[in-house]
């Protein structure tokens, strides 16, 4: 009687097995490099945050000009030693305010991407998105359709 009942849920289990290959959850990429570089939102940030970098730069290089200024002019070390920390202390707020930047529009942007291939994602069934750089073959691209949504 034993013998019957566990050759019967085992029997019960080896016919679940095709079912639950249809259950698997359905994949679909998104190549993550082709966003950042075709997403509108991606390249306006992108010119922002580098007009502020050039700023920065410029600001950078007329600080040591005036560094090079004080050694040509045979300054004591004592002083260019107390410029060089001046122009270092000035500069860091803006360089802490550019990397504060950064960070902010990349949250942003990683955020909004997010979102928009969440919302692909439930159109069309997929339960698990992967970056297409980790895929050999297969899965459902929905790199455009996140595009689409992005774009609009």
């Amino acid at each position: 009687m034993k013998k019957n009942i566990l050759l019967s849920l085992l029997v019960a289990g080896i016919m679940l097995i095709p079912s639950l290959a249809f259950a698997a959850d359905t994949v679909g990429v998104v190549d993550l490099q082709k966003i950042y570089y075709s997403y509108a939102e991606a390249q306006k940030a992108q010119d922002s945050l580098k007009k502020k970098q050039d700023e920065f730069q410029k600001e950078l290089e007329k600080r040591q000009e005036k560094i090079e200024e004080a050694k040509n002019k045979k300054q004591n070390d004592k002083k260019i030693k107390k410029l060089i920390e001046k122009l270092e202390k000035e500069l860091e707020p803006k360089k802490e305010a550019l990397l504060k930047l950064n960070q902010e529009l990349t949250f942003k942007l990683k955020n909004d991407i997010i979102s928009a291939t969440d919302e692909v994602a439930k159109e069309y069934n997929i339960t698990v998105v992967l970056d297409k750089q980790v895929i050999i073959s297969g899965g459902f691209d929905m790199t455009d359709y996140v595009l689409e949504k992005l774009n609009n």
